[in-house]
């Protein structure tokens, strides 16, 4: 067991600077105002980190600022997905909204209903007992990681699908932070399901991948990636791109229409 917890250790070291070096480089080369729900995600993860660093919290004390900080990143998460969707969509504004209100709705849903079902679940089986707060989080998280994984595997299924002509610094940050997303809920959702042991050895596999996963970040992302275009989707025929576009923007001239009603 110590030999996992300074494996730990070392891991979320290394993706703690790995997660300062990556926010400097978007600062200085000008892509932090392109990404910015992204640059605040960095932002909020590395204060964060500096505080448990620099502060010991007591138990009761640190389980709320726990259920806090994990409200706040999945909250920028969110924001972070609406934006992807906002960049992978700019040239159809029309589907870029409905979008952007769809994976609101779709979360508070989840969120809300998810909390929900586990209360009546703990009350009708009068397991609802004083520590009630943290496993209510708990089922309210899970449940805006599924309403998010979903949102964003539509994402990608649209981009894998319809040749949009994108910045290669969009297609990258794309599936990058979809890899990083589906990691964090896969190691979210499991949590429930498994024992602290095997937990910790979760834990152990998220933090040195998202630490990778950062490095890969602050190595491909750069500033001429904004002027190089490339097509992802439908590659395997190209014959049928022209006739997906034209299906794309129909759907984009009547979603507008519909709105201007």
């Amino acid at each position: 067991m110590d030999n996992l917890q300074a494996i730990t250790q070392a891991f979320w070291i290394f993706g703690s600077i790995a997660t300062v070096v990556l926010a400097v480089r978007l600062w200085f080369s000008g892509l932090a105002v392109v990404y910015r729900s992204f640059f605040a995600f960095l932002c909020f993860t590395i204060a964060r980190d500096l505080f448990l660093r620099a502060v010991t919290l007591p138990r009761d004390v640190y389980a709320y600022f726990y259920m806090f900080t994990q409200a706040v990143v999945a909250f920028l998460m969110g924001l972070v997905i609406a934006e992807l969707f906002s960049l992978v969509l700019r040239q159809y504004p029309a589907i870029r909204t409905v979008s952007r209100w769809a994976l609101l709705g779709i979360v508070i849903v989840c969120a809300v209903g998810g909390s929900l079902l586990f209360y009546l679940q703990a009350t009708a089986a009068a397991k609802l007992g004083p520590q009630w707060r943290l496993p209510l989080f708990f089922a309210a998280e899970r449940s805006v990681y599924i309403a998010l994984t979903a949102s964003i595997l539509l994402g990608t299924l649209v981009l894998t699908w319809y040749p949009i002509r994108l910045p290669r610094n969009v297609v990258v940050h794309f599936f990058l932070f979809t890899t990083y997303f589906l990691c964090k809920a896969l190691s979210t959702l499991i949590r429930a399901y498994v024992t602290r042991q095997q937990y910790a050895l979760v834990d152990v596999a998220w933090l040195g991948l998202s630490g990778l996963l950062v490095v890969t970040w602050a190595v491909l992302l750069k500033p001429s990636g904004e002027h190089v275009d490339v097509v992802v989707g439908h590659r395997w025929n190209p014959g049928d791109q022209e006739k997906l576009l034209t299906q794309l923007e129909g759907i984009n001239s009547a979603l507008a229409r519909a709105g201007q009603r």
